[in-house]
């Protein structure tokens, strides 16, 4: 009978487990970056023969209608006309470190842990480098009457995002953006889980789960717009924390009174107007929250007061997103907090609206590399495991993304 010893599943065995445990992480993470909305353009591989710190896009304009011919002269060739689209990357990565003794004692499997909060690190760093190409583009609609994402208002409803505002975003897609095959109207929307209740709430989607069909879903595909437009949920999709025109409760805008280490579960502001049980207040670093001009404050975050003092000063007991249900970033004492509300920032897009560039070079790849487990120092005594990925997004064409900014009556915790 043969027997599966202690020698049978060797390093590579388990090395490979890693590996594949890194790569499914990753990608189940991908929705901007997932293909057909992401591509990867000519000479959009590097590696050895096609290195460059850029990779420019060529991309060529659509020729006039033609004419009748002639019987007796020849036609009068036209100019072929190009445009540049330039992508530039960069090299990123991030490591833990395990003590000797952590691997020795723990009852758990640290470095299977250590893995799977790498491959989350990867995908994260992937998809946000996506969503900033994408928020960077220069059309952007309101929701309401709202002409800036300063006047977006969270008090009332009358700014929330609407049937018309899908339908004007995709009337300025359509004939210029290529289209998602599949069905629908060939465009897929990008959007929070404040968005797809908000949508829910008016009974604006067809559930994936009623589409009676085989077609493929796309990653984080939870059904359809009315307007045809394939609904996209993820964690990732862009809120502007605290960038909204109007309050969300009754907190002035302040500091913190003193500093607080990440995971905290309770917060003392600054001498000023406190608000009421229930309220979700901004947490931004010095230089204020996601507002026009700031899309990403690093550690802006939301969290909910739920209970304490509810004067101007001393603890107030607050719940956020961090792992122990505090707060996810460590905040001096000079960050800025408010009650102000968040602006959501829902993106249309069609296929091949984000060129991606990456090296294949040392092993890198689309989705990065892991590195496995290595034990380090004079003595042994660290194992170290990482992740690194050498990549560029940037949009293909202007007219291949919509942005609508526009409100929600919910509200959510975390960055």
């Amino acid at each position: 009978m043969a027997v599966t010893t202690t020698s049978s599943p060797n390093s590579n065995a388990v090395a490979s487990l890693y590996q594949a445990a890194y790569m499914l992480g990753v990608r189940k993470n991908s929705v901007y970056s997932q293909a057909p909305i992401s591509f990867v353009p000519p000479q959009g591989v590097l590696g050895l023969g096609n290195r460059g710190s850029a990779v420019v896009i060529p991309m060529f304009l659509d020729l006039d209608i033609g004419s009748s011919l002639s019987q007796t002269a020849d036609v009068t060739p036209v100019q072929l006309f190009t445009f540049q689209a330039t992508i530039t990357p960069e090299l990123y990565g991030l490591a833990v470190q395990l003590s000797q003794k952590l691997s020795l004692t723990s009852f758990t499997d640290a470095e299977g842990a250590a893995v799977e909060e790498i491959a989350r690190s990867a995908a994260r760093t992937r998809e946000k480098l996506a969503r900033e190409a994408v928020v960077n583009g220069v059309t952007v609609l309101f929701g309401g009457d709202a002409t800036s994402r300063a006047t977006v208002s969270t008090a009332a409803t009358s700014d929330v995002i609407t049937f018309d505002k899908f339908n004007e975003a995709v009337a300025f897609l359509d004939g210029h953006a290529p289209k998602i095959p599949g069905a629908g109207n060939g465009y897929a929307a990008i959007i929070s889980g404040m968005t797809e209740a908000q949508l829910m709430s008016t009974g604006a989607i067809l559930l994936a789960a009623e589409y009676n069909t085989n077609q493929a879903l796309l990653t984080g595909e939870i059904g359809t717009h009315l307007t045809g437009t394939r609904l996209l949920r993820s964690d990732m999709a862009k809120q502007f924390r605290g960038a909204a025109a109007s309050a969300a409760g009754t907190m002035a805008s302040g500091t913190l009174a003193v500093a607080c280490d990440a995971g905290a579960t309770s917060i003392t502001p600054n001498a000023m107007a406190s608000g009421a049980y229930g309220d979700y207040w901004v947490i931004g670093d010095s230089s204020g929250f996601e507002s026009t001009g700031s899309n990403y404050v690093n550690t802006c975050e939301v969290v909910r007061f739920i209970s304490g003092t509810t004067g101007a000063s001393g603890a107030h007991v607050i719940v956020g997103a961090g792992v122990n249900g505090g707060t996810m970033y460590a905040h001096s004492s000079a960050a800025k907090i408010h009650s102000v509300g968040d602006v959501q920032g829902t993106v249309l897009v069609g296929a091949d609206s984000l060129g991606m560039v990456y090296s294949n070079e040392d092993g890198l790849g689309p989705e990065g590399k892991i590195i496995l487990p290595e034990v380090t120092g004079i003595l042994h005594q660290f194992n170290n495991v990482g992740w690194s990925g050498f990549w560029g997004f940037g949009i293909s064409a202007e007219s291949r993304v919509a942005r609508i900014e526009h409100a929600a009556n919910y509200r959510s915790l975390g960055h």
